[in-house]
């Protein structure tokens, strides 16, 4: 997939913040597995912080199906799915506060 339009970027990837930008997240983290991701991005949005995506060209991973079989993989996803949506749900004042920031920055323009 072309990560230039790869609709999932904000989910995938490695990340690196200023170590003040996550301490506040540290507790939030601690029963997170890969709504970890989601969990960064929330806060960065809802603080009026940038994220910024860099394509790591030269960089190549394999993908769950190379690895486990067919099924294991699915679930696998399944699993990340899950708990994507339930680190959304469970840090939803981030949801408000980011909505927030959006409108207060459309009304300044």
């Amino acid at each position: 997939m072309n990560y230039k339009i790869n609709p999932f970027k904000s989910l995938t990837g490695e990340r690196s913040v200023k170590r003040e930008d996550i301490l506040p997240l540290v507790e939030k983290m601690k029963d997170s597995e890969f709504g970890v991701e989601t969990l960064i991005n929330l806060y960065y949005q809802a603080t009026g912080k940038i994220v910024k995506y860099v394509l790591l060209a030269e960089l190549d991973h394999l993908s769950k199906f190379s690895k486990v079989s067919t099924l294991s993989a699915a679930r696998q996803y399944i699993k990340e799915g899950q708990e994507i949506a339930y680190s959304t749900f469970k840090n939803y004042d981030l949801i408000f506060k980011k909505l927030k920031t959006v409108l207060l920055k459309t009304r300044i323009k």
